[in-house]
């Protein structure tokens, strides 16, 4: 956010927003739409005007019972009645939900730095979050991982819900594209570039 708002203001920025980090660059949209020429959401949560983060994450939870996060914890720090507060992945669902096409060295690092991942779901729940005159105004460009496990089929879900009209594929890419298709994701980036500056 400090940096979008320290631009001049005859600069404007291509925001990507990787899986939780669609949820910032939405932010950022709201906040800043005339610094922004696009959004791109790379395998991420994409919100939109009616379609919450909160949202999300419910259905997330639904496709994602206990078995299928493995090894991954769901805490709970205002009780068990109210919605998860943050995740803590798994080893396991690590090496064979985000990263299953990744180099082995690159899946080491990654739960060498693993660390819990706090949600905000009762911060954004509220469907008032974005405005149609200001995120609403951003465009927006989703780029789907073909064989991400960990969002699986939920991207197009979010996608139809999130009413986002460019949409980009890589195919035999896991959860994290920038490791196991690094010039196929700066191709679509490239694109995106063309396309929006």
């Amino acid at each position: 956010m400090e940096v979008v708002s320290s631009l001049p203001n005859n600069e404007k920025v291509i925001l990507v927003g990787h899986s939780l980090g669609g949820i910032g660059i939405s932010l950022a949209m709201e906040a800043f739409p005339e610094k922004i020429s696009a959004a791109v959401y790379l395998a991420a949560i994409a919100p939109g005007l009616s379609f919450t983060t909160a949202e999300f994450f419910t259905e997330f939870f639904r496709r994602n019972t206990g078995e299928r996060l493995l090894d991954t914890q769901v805490l709970f720090d205002h009780g068990p009645e109210k919605p998860p507060t943050s995740l803590l992945f798994g080893e396991k669902l690590i090496s064979s939900r985000m990263y299953q096409l990744c180099q082995p060295e690159d899946i080491k690092l990654a739960t060498l730095l693993l660390r819990p991942t706090k949600l905000f779901i009762e911060e954004l729940a509220s469907e008032s979050l974005f405005a149609k005159e200001r995120f609403g105004s951003v465009q927006r460009v989703y780029i789907i991982c073909k064989e991400d496990e960990m969002f699986h089929d939920l991207q197009e879900w979010m996608i139809e819900k999130a009413s986002i009209e460019q949409v980009m594929t890589i195919e035999a890419s896991d959860h994290m594209p920038m490791l196991c298709k690094p010039h196929v994701l700066f191709g679509c980036l490239l694109q995106v570039a063309e396309k929006y500056v």
